[in-house]
């Protein structure tokens, strides 16, 4: 060992006994599993994945890998978008896009109707509290917790 102390350096020699019962422990190298194998076949198709690039898309295994963008580049604006919100999602968000693929929940892409009618009939007023009477006396006069 050398050690570097105010400019100076020495050398030490250490010696160490092993023990013959002590083997080296042997470590597998870490395995990646593929980025959609949670998906099967029928929910990469749902998904929008062409026959053609399903087994491309079973090979890839590194998310962050150009093999992926390329694959997502040649796939269709929303199976792309679908595929990468669930290889970059959170846990909840991944089982809500399984469950989707199957069929089991449906993918509400725009609002609908009555949606678009709630949302355009709302005004963009602020209300203050403060102005209304009862709001008024509740802010003077009740406690509030923090």
């Amino acid at each position: 060992m050398k050690e570097l102390r105010w400019n100076t350096a020495t050398e030490e020699a250490s010696n160490s006994v092993r023990s013959p019962e002590l083997k080296a422990a042997f470590v597998p190298p870490p395995t990646r599993e593929k980025v959609f194998a949670k998906l099967t076949d029928e929910q990469l198709r749902n998904s929008g994945l062409p026959d053609a690039e399903l087994q491309i898309a079973r090979s890839l295994d590194d998310p962050d890998s150009i093999e992926v963008m390329q694959l997502f580049e040649r796939l269709p604006e929303e199976c792309s978008a679908l595929l990468l919100s669930y290889i970059t999602g959170s846990r909840s968000q991944r089982e809500e896009i399984e469950a989707l693929l199957p069929k089991q929940r449906e993918l509400i892409v725009a609002p609908a109707d009555e949606h678009l009618t709630a949302l355009n009939s709302n005004s963009d007023i602020f209300v203050q509290l403060k102005d209304i009477p009862e709001e008024k006396r509740a802010f003077e006069e009740l406690p509030f917790e923090d």
